[in-house]
């Protein structure tokens, strides 16, 4: 038998052409799969091997083939419809149970939902993270004042549908009159309409808060149920008008952490993941810390913040991330040179860019901590919190994420290796551990040693362009999904610098020149001691004026 026969008999016996089938859907459905592709792997070998392959058949069995070919691709967009659709209910049944303002949300939205999954199915390498991809957009549009699943644009839309109140103005009937003469004559009458719809503006706006509020929650059960999703941080309604330096919206441009093969949970180039979302007989990884009781949760938060840098308790469900690059630096120092019982080849910093993570992604330990206060705390508890709330030498900018965490395409991985090899000790020797003239302290201290640092870099330093190339040249070889200009700026940051020189290219010249005039400017307004360590957070309001 010909290839173009087998190809043409292949397509003759696809299960999903017979409507006569007693089978079962889900059995149909595989076994017509499995035909599609048999015939498509035929058909490819064939015009592979002998592009005229098609000219040596008959004309009657060709434009036999040719009828079967294009009732496929009719069938074929037909199924790309439904499993579109499916994959959506599919999306939504993680929601759970739909309320009627639910219903009529997702009825209004249909059309944008539905662009959302047909562009991500087009765009996904991996099937197997399409549903929390969608999920994750979608939560992401409907949390956005300007997102295209914003629910302020079903009110406007619903606004328009209703006759304007207590008449339609376009309708002017003899009651349309006379209410207006009343209006105009009698003042009773006119303040109690006035209040009327003061009242029933109150009211509305009460409701589309609490829409609102079911919509994004709508979307975020959705994302923290679907398999592989993120488990965010979505705070009770008590916590969310705390004041705004608690806030988990205030997040910085970039988060870092380092890691280790002997580092607790699973960190690599794609997933960061805690210590519980490695048993497979739990989903406790799927549970945000705010739905546990309060107790429960105060002691999971405390028990992370407080243990070892080796060993963490198999109902750890939290994994740190720090906003300073300089902390993470020389952690990720003290790591290589203290590792127990066997030194690792290497250790390596996964850098994020928040703003392309869901709002909830990442909370504040300070946050975190302010809002179990009053749980019943030991001694050691007690002990870390007023080091860390009233301390602020020693808070390094600590945030931190729940659960699963998927970072390829948002973030960057990069070896300590890599980063010296780029030329981390030229710019700063004191990170030089392997120098036989190395601080002790370079090899032993972490949190002392980067307290030591910033007050030696506290005085103002002058800055060559040769550094500022340096820093540049780093952010390019280890940061390259980042702006070369933010890493550069985190990196300079380390010290209280000002810039000389103008041999460096005008524009990176100009750049860092303003960034840092800036940079200094926060820190007369503020307080430079609590705002070292936290560099990035500085740069996300530079951010914000730029």
């Amino acid at each position: 038998m010909n290839e173009v026969q087998s190809f043409a008999d292949r397509l003759g016996r696809l299960s999903i052409a017979d409507r006569n089938s007693t089978q079962q859907p889900q059995v149909t459905l595989t076994a017509a799969i499995n035909d599609v592709n048999q015939a498509i792997s035929i058909l490819s070998r064939l015009l592979a091997d002998d592009k005229d392959a098609i000219n040596k058949g008959d004309a009657v069995e060709i434009c036999s083939l040719r009828t079967k070919a294009n009732e496929l691709a009719s069938i074929a967009h037909v199924f790309n419809d439904r499993a579109e659709r499916s994959i959506i209910a599919q999306v939504i049944s993680m929601g759970g149970l739909q309320k009627p303002d639910i219903s009529k949300l997702l009825w209004h939205f249909d059309r944008h939902i539905l662009a959302i999954a047909k562009r991500i199915v087009g765009e996904s390498e991996d099937d197997a993270n399409i549903l929390w991809r969608i999920a994750e957009e979608c939560y992401n549009e409907a949390i956005n004042c300007s997102g295209k699943l914003d629910p302020d644009d079903y009110f406007n839309a619903l606004e328009e549908t209703y006759l304007e109140l207590p008449y339609d103005r376009d309708f002017e009937s003899a009651e349309y009159y006379e209410h207006e003469n009343r209006l105009n004559v009698h003042e009773e009458y006119a303040e109690v309409r006035r209040r009327s719809t003061d009242l029933s503006e109150q009211l509305n706006g009460i409701r589309k808060t609490r829409v609102r509020k079911s919509w994004i929650r709508f979307w975020a059960r959705a994302l923290s149920r679907c398999p592989g999703g993120p488990t965010l941080f979505h705070p009770p309604a008590r916590l969310i008008a705390t004041p705004a330096e608690w806030s988990v919206k205030d997040i910085p441009r970039y988060l870092f952490r380092a890691f280790d093969s002997n580092s607790a949970g699973t960190s690599n180039c794609n997933v960061v993941a805690s210590v519980m979302s490695m048993d497979p007989t739990s989903n406790g990884s799927r549970d945000d810390i705010f739905s546990l009781k309060d107790q429960d949760a105060s002691d999971m938060l405390h028990r992370h913040l407080v243990k070892g840098c080796f060993w963490s308790s198999g109902s750890d469900n939290l994994m740190s991330w720090s906003s300073s690059l300089m902390f993470v630096i020389q952690y990720a120092i003290w790591r290589k040179c203290n590792s127990k019982p066997e030194v690792p080849k290497d250790v390596w910093i996964c850098a994020v860019d928040t703003r392309k993570f869901p709002q909830g992604q990442f909370a504040k330990d300070k946050w975190l901590l302010h809002a179990y206060g009053n749980t019943k705390l030991d001694d050691q508890q007690k002990k870390f919190r007023e080091l860390r709330l009233d301390m602020p030498q020693w808070d390094n900018g600590e945030y931190l994420s729940q659960g699963t965490l998927n970072h390829s395409g948002r973030s960057c991985v990069l070896s300590l290796r890599g980063l010296i090899g780029a030329g981390l000790c030229t710019l700063y020797p004191e990170f030089d551990f392997n120098h036989p003239d190395a601080d002790v302290q370079a090899r032993t201290q972490w949190p002392k040693r980067v307290l030591q640092l910033r007050q030696r870099w506290a005085y103002e330093n002058s800055t060559t362009s040769e550094e500022v190339e340096c820093a540049f040249k780093i952010a390019n070889n280890c940061f390259g999904l980042f702006a070369d200009s933010d890493i550069a700026l985190l990196l300079l940051g380390f010290k209280n610098r000002k810039v000389l020189g103008t041999s460096l290219c005008q524009y990176k010249m100009y750049r860092i020149r303003s960034l840092l005039r800036n940079l200094w400017r926060f820190v007369d307004i503020f307080n430079w001691q609590e705002l070292w360590h936290e560099s990035s957070e500085v740069q996300v309001a530079l951010g914000r004026e730029e």
